[in-house]
């Protein structure tokens, strides 16, 4: 969002990057979601063309926007997904267990935007920290002055808190053919997966009670076989001698759990 300091303001705050004003901020001048892109690029741009004394390393960068993850169609909505002792709310996508999400960015080099300076080709990594999130590809390569990136990502286990997907250059500093030097920085997304109880139940949960119930099935037959012939006995009484081999079917089944982790 852009706003006009009101005039009387601006003799006290001159030249400076950061400054109060009683300025009140109507939210419906914030950018709609569909507009986003288009204020991004703006700002990039302002930044290389702003006459405040910005560091130079501040204006000739590699700039990356990343959009919401994308599920059957619709964007994912930014919440909190917890608080920071420190820095407080920290918000971002809640990703659900078990399910495949459309992640897209996009790279700009405003400050050689409308020329013809290239830049070595670097790669963009997509790193993630803890393993609970699957993808599609490692990293993609950029070439142009704007170009758009897309990958899959599988959201495959919970998280307690939350965690990050990092977009991470593989170099921090890209060279140019005219000699100068573009700056790179890491760019941390926070995100949280959610558990799924659904994604549990037909991933695991059954199989784990078909496994029990077949180990506690064939030690009843087993015990009926033993049972002498003309001798009444109880599904109670089998049932009780099937519990060992049900158990043990619980105790295989959990260790296969506790292995696919």
């Amino acid at each position: 969002m852009t706003v006009e300091i009101p005039p009387e303001e601006r003799a006290a705050i001159g030249n400076r990057l950061f400054f109060e004003t009683r300025l009140d901020f109507p939210s419906e001048r914030f950018a709609e979601p569909v507009d986003e892109e288009e204020h991004w690029v703006r700002y990039t741009q302002a930044l290389v063309e702003s006459s405040l004394p910005l560091k130079e390393d501040s204006r000739l960068a590699v700039f990356l926007r990343y959009q919401n993850p994308i599920h059957d169609g619709d964007s994912i909505e930014v919440g909190e997904l917890y608080r920071a002792a420190q820095t407080g709310p920290v918000h971002g996508a809640l990703l659900s267990e078990g399910q495949a999400y459309e992640f897209a960015y996009l790279h700009r080099t405003p400050g050689l935007v409308g020329t013809d300076v290239a830049f070595d080709r670097f790669r963009i990594e997509h790193v993630s920290l803890t393993g609970n999130l699957e993808l599609e590809r490692p990293d993609h390569e950029s070439s142009g002055h704007y170009q758009p990136h897309n990958f899959q990502l599988t959201a495959r286990a919970p998280t307690g808190r939350g965690e990050e997907l990092i977009l991470r250059p593989d170099r921090s500093a890209v060279g140019t053919d005219d000699g100068r030097e573009l700056a790179t920085f890491d760019v941390p997304i926070p995100l949280k997966v959610k558990r799924s109880f659904w994604y549990r139940a037909k991933t695991a949960w059954i199989w784990g009670f078909l496994l029990v119930t077949a180990f506690i099935l064939v030690s009843m037959w087993e015990a009926s076989q033993q049972v002498p012939q003309g001798q009444e006995t109880s599904w109670l009484v089998l049932l009780l001698d099937a519990a060992p081999a049900g158990g043990l079917g619980a105790l295989l089944w959990l260790l296969q759990q506790r292995v696919a982790r």
